[in-house]
C-alpha cells in the first residue's frame, strides 16, 4: 500500500506541473542559482510541514502551490512578493518559522526533487511533459528527498485527508479545474 500511495502522490505531482503555463519562460540565472543554493534541511521540513498544516485550513489562500503555478513569467522576488501580499500568509509563515523566500524554494526543490524521482522510475510518463523535470536540484538535495521521501508521502498523504474531510470529500474552490 505505501508503494502506490507513493506512486499516487507521484502522478498528482505531474499533474501539477502539467498544469504550470505551457508558455512560462524559463527562470532567469540568478533565481536558478537561488534554487542550486537553497538547502533542504531537517529544520525546514520540520517549518515546512507547520506551514503546510496551516494552509489545509485555507488552502486557496495559503497554498504556494496556487502562485508558484500561476504565471511562470514572473521573477522569484516577484514571485515571493505576490505570495506575502495573500491574505494570511505573513502570519502563517511568522507562526511556522518562515519566510516566502524560504517556502517558495522549498516547494519548488520539493516538486524538483519528486519529479526527478519519478522520472528516474517512469521515464515515459515524464516524457509527456518535459518541462516537469527542468529544475536543477542538486545532489544533495535529491539525497535528502530520497531519504525523507516515506515522511513526506505520509505528511502529504495525511494533509490530503485532513483537507478532503474538511470540504465533505471535495477539493476547495482555487484547485477544481475550469
Amino acid at each position: 500500500m505505501p508503494r502506490l500511495l507513493s506512486h499516487i502522490l507521484s502522478a498528482c505531482l505531474l499533474a501539477l506541473a502539467a498544469t504550470a503555463p505551457s508558455k512560462a519562460a524559463p527562470p532567469s540565472a540568478t533565481d536558478l542559482q537561488a534554487l542550486r543554493n537553497f538547502e533542504l534541511t531537517p529544520s525546514f521540513l520540520e517549518r515546512y510541514y507547520a506551514y503546510e498544516d496551516l494552509a489545509v485550513e485555507k488552502p486557496c489562500e495559503l497554498s504556494p502551490l496556487l502562485v508558484l503555478q500561476d504565471d511562470g513569467r514572473m521573477s522569484l522576488d516577484d514571485t515571493v512578493r505576490k505570495f506575502e501580499s495573500r491574505p494570511g500568509v505573513e502570519k502563517a509563515l511568522a507562526e511556522s518559522g518562515l519566510t516566502g523566500r524560504e517556502l517558495l524554494l522549498g516547494t519548488m526543490t520539493l516538486m524538483g526533487a519528486a519529479m526527478q524521482e519519478l522520472a528516474a522510475q517512469h521515464p515515459d510518463i515524464v516524457k509527456q511533459h518535459p518541462d516537469a523535470t527542468r529544475l536543477a536540484i542538486s545532489d544533495a538535495n535529491m539525497a535528502f528527498y530520497k531519504a525523507h521521501q516515506d515522511e513526506l508521502h505520509r505528511h502529504m498523504a495525511e494533509r490530503a485527508q485532513k483537507a478532503m474531510a474538511k470540504r465533505g470529500g471535495k477539493l476547495p474552490p482555487c484547485m477544481r479545474g475550469q
